[in-house]
């Protein structure tokens, strides 16, 4: 199954390469990427790859977790479409387990 991640974050250092490494950790590659700046602190990366819901749903609450990471939306990605345009109008805050949210 495919799935659209949108994650918004704080410029920082080597954020592109944390939020890389959770999906080779376990041999995903996304399909596509798509990384946004508004040219100070804040940047939005958006992805889509194909796994199991159970592992999309880890991925989501280890992405949480990252350093600078400020909030994560999953969803489902349907085949049409761009992916921006669909983590645009698709992603939904969905909270990661209990006792895993993002330190504030």
């Amino acid at each position: 199954m495919a799935w659209c991640y949108s994650i918004d974050a704080r410029r920082g250092q080597r954020l592109l390469m944390r939020v890389m490494q959770i999906f080779d950790q376990q041999a995903l590659t996304p399909h596509e990427l798509t990384w946004r700046s508004d040219h100070r602190d804040h940047v939005e990366i958006v992805l889509s790859v194909d796994c199991p819901e159970p592992l999309a749903r880890r991925l989501h609450a280890k992405l949480h977790h990252l350093h600078d990471v400020t909030d994560v939306r999953l969803a489902e990605r349907s085949e049409a479409g761009d992916l921006a345009g669909q983590c645009g109008s698709n992603c939904v805050g969905i909270r990661p387990p209990a006792g895993h949210e993002p330190a504030a």
